[in-house]
C-alpha cells in the first residue's frame, strides 16, 4: 500500500469512528456552504480577473489571492498536516492561485510534487469539499500545455473523474465533467482514452438525467460531450452516436452557450457517412437548425452552417430534407454577412446543393443565387470565398439542364472562370473550370444544331473573351487529366469553330471577288 493510500485509509477510519447521522449531516452542510463560497469565487473570477470584490450591503470584501512565495507553506500543509481544516485551507489557496487569468503557476505547482495528493483527495467520499477543490485544481491544470495535461492524466485520474459522476454533490459532478472536457480537448489520444473506459460515455450522458441538474452543469456537460465527439479522425461512432438525441433536444434551447455546444456536437456527429446524416435528421432538429441560420450570434451561425452543410453533402433525399425546411431562404442573407468565414461557409453549403439534382440546381437559380455568387466573386478579395463560389457555379453548370446552362451563360458567368485558368498549380479548381467550359460549349453545339447555325454560339463568346487562348496555354500541363480535358475542348470545339470561321471568311472573300468580277463585267 502506498503512502497516499495508507494516509487516506487512516483518515477515512477516523471519520468512520466519529461518524453519526447527526454529525454526517452537519459535515455535509458545512461542505455545502464552503462549496457555495468557492463557486461564487469562480463566477466572480470570470468577471473580475484577479481582484475579486463583493459590493453587497455596501461593503467591499476582497477575496485573498495568494502569491507564489506562499506556495511552499501550502504544500507543506497538505503533505504534513494532520488537521483536516488546514489541509482544506491549503488546497483552496492553491486552487485560487490556479484560478487567476493570464499565466497561472501550473509548472511551479507541479514541481512541488503536491498534485498526486489532489488525485487521492478525489477518492475521499467523506470530504466532498476537498473533492470539489481538488477537481477544480486538476481541471485548471488541464487547461495548460499538453505536457501539463499529460502529467495529470498519467496519475490515472480519468477513471476517478468518471466515478465521481455518481457523486451526491452536483458541484463535484460539474468539476469532474469540466475536467474530462479539458482532458478530451487537449488531444485525440486523451479523447479516445476517456472513451475506452467501459460505459464512460454513457456515464457522462447520464448526467443529463440527474433530476437536480442546473443550467451550469447542463452547459458544461454539453460542452464536454461535444468535445468527445470532435476531431479528425473521428471517434468511434458507435461509442458516441447516442449523443445525437441530446444535442437535437438542446439545440432547441434559448441559451446561446447551450445552442453553440449542441450545434457543434451535431456538426461533429454528422460529418461522416450517409447513415450519420440520417441519424441527425431522425432527431427532428433539422427545421430548428435551418431556423438558427438567422440567429444574431456568429457563434451560433458557424456550427449551424456546418451541421446543415453536412446534411446537403448527403444523397438527394437528405439534401431535399434541408431544402424543404426553407434552407435557401435562410441561407441568402449570409452571403452579405460582415464575417468572411460565414460567407465562405455559406458558399460551401450552396456548392453542395448545386452538386445535387437538376431540380435542386434549378431551385438555386430560381431563388436568385447566381447574381449573388457572381457579385461575390467580383467583389471579395478573400481567396477561399472566391474558391467556394467558383465550385458553386461549376457544379451548377455541370449538373444543370441545357436550359439552366443557357440561363447561366446569359447571366455572364463565362467570365467568372477566366482567372482560374491562370492558376496552373491548383489542379482541382482548374479542372472544374475547364469542365464548366466543356459543358457550356457542348450546350452551344446543341443550340447551333437545333437552330441551324453554322458555328457554336458559345464558342464565339469564349473567343471574344480570349478564353481559348488561356485554354491553349494549358496544352502541356503537368497533370494528364487536365491535358486530356484541354485536348477535348480544343479538338471538339475550338478547332472546329476555327475551321468554320476560316471557311466562312474564305467563302466571304470568294463572294467579294465574284461581286467585283460581276461589277467589272
Amino acid at each position: 500500500m502506498s503512502f497516499f493510500e495508507r494516509k487516506l485509509k487512516n483518515r477515512k477510519q477516523k471519520f468512520k469512528q466519529k461518524a453519526s447521522p447527526k454529525n454526517s449531516r452537519s459535515r455535509r452542510a458545512e461542505y455545502t456552504v464552503k462549496i457555495s463560497k468557492s463557486k461564487r469565487e469562480l463566477n466572480l473570477m470570470k468577471r473580475r480577473n484577479i481582484t475579486i470584490t463583493n459590493n453587497s450591503n455596501n461593503s467591499q470584501t476582497e477575496i485573498y489571492i495568494p502569491t507564489l512565495d506562499e506556495l511552499p507553506k501550502f504544500v507543506d500543509g497538505i503533505k504534513n498536516s494532520k488537521d483536516t481544516d488546514r489541509i482544506e485551507e491549503c488546497t483552496q489557496m492553491i486552487r485560487r492561485m490556479l484560478s487567476i487569468e493570464g499565466d497561472p503557476p501550473i509548472d511551479e505547482i507541479i514541481k512541488t510534487g503536491v498534485v498526486p495528493y489532489f488525485v487521492e483527495f478525489l477518492k475521499d467520499s467523506n470530504n466532498i469539499f476537498l473533492q470539489f477543490e481538488s477537481a477544480w485544481i486538476l481541471s485548471n491544470i488541464c487547461t495548460g500545455s499538453s505536457e501539463q495535461t499529460s502529467y495529470v492524466v498519467n496519475l490515472d485520474v480519468i477513471p476517478v473523474f468518471l466515478q465521481l459522476l455518481d457523486s451526491e454533490s452536483l458541484d463535484v459532478i460539474e468539476q469532474s465533467i469540466w475536467a474530462l472536457g479539458n482532458i478530451s480537448g487537449d488531444n485525440l489520444g486523451f479523447r479516445d482514452k476517456i472513451l475506452s473506459f467501459p460505459n464512460s460515455f454513457k456515464k457522462i450522458l447520464d448526467v443529463y438525467h440527474n433530476k437536480n441538474i442546473n443550467q451550469s452543469i447542463l452547459k458544461n456537460t454539453t460542452w464536454t460531450i461535444s468535445s468527445l465527439c470532435r476531431g479528425v479522425p473521428s471517434p468511434d461512432y458507435e461509442k458516441v452516436k447516442n449523443a445525437f438525441k441530446y444535442f437535437g433536444y438542446l439545440c432547441k434551447e434559448t441559451t446561446t452557450d447551450l445552442i453553440v455546444d449542441a450545434c457543434w456536437g451535431l456538426s461533429y456527429l454528422s460529418s461522416g457517412n450517409s447513415n450519420q446524416i440520417d441519424d441527425l435528421i431522425a432527431t427532428e432538429c433539422l427545421p430548428r437548425l435551418v431556423e438558427l441560420l438567422g440567429h444574431p450570434s456568429p457563434r451560433v451561425k458557424i456550427p449551424v452552417i456546418r451541421a446543415v452543410g453536412n446534411v446537403v453533402t448527403g444523397n438527394y433525399q437528405q439534401t431535399q430534407s434541408a431544402l424543404e425546411c426553407g434552407l435557401l431562404e435562410k441561407l441568402q442573407p449570409l452571403f452579405t454577412h460582415k464575417r468572411d468565414q460565414i460567407k465562405k461557409e455559406a458558399c460551401w453549403v450552396l456548392s453542395n446543393i448545386t452538386a445535387g439534382t437538376t431540380e435542386q440546381i434549378q431551385k438555386v437559380i430560381q431563388s436568385g443565387f447566381i447574381p449573388i455568387i457572381y457579385n461575390l466573386i467580383a467583389e471579395t478579395k478573400i481567396y477561399v470565398i472566391k474558391k467556394e463560389a467558383i465550385w458553386t457555379l461549376s457544379n451548377a453548370v455541370w449538373g444543370g439542364s441545357a436550359q439552366d446552362v443557357i440561363n447561366l451563360v446569359g447571366s455572364g458567368i463565362c467570365k467568372a472562370f477566366v482567372p482560374w485558368l491562370q492558376r496552373k498549380k491548383e489542379h482541382s479548381i482548374l479542372k472544374i473550370s475547364l469542365e464548366a467550359y466543356a459543358k457550356i460549349l457542348s450546350i452551344g453545339e446543341k443550340i447551333s444544331e437545333n437552330e441551324g447555325l453554322e458555328s457554336n454560339v458559345y464558342a464565339q463568346e469564349l473567343e471574344k473573351l480570349g478564353i481559348f487562348e488561356y485554354i491553349e496555354n494549358l496544352s502541356n500541363h503537368e497533370n494528364s487529366n487536365i491535358q486530356n480535358l484541354v485536348a477535348y475542348i480544343l479538338n471538339n470545339h475550338f478547332y472546329t469553330f476555327q475551321n468554320q470561321v476560316n471557311k466562312n471568311e474564305s467563302n466571304s472573300t470568294n463572294q467579294d471577288e465574284d461581286l467585283n468580277k460581276d461589277y467589272e463585267f
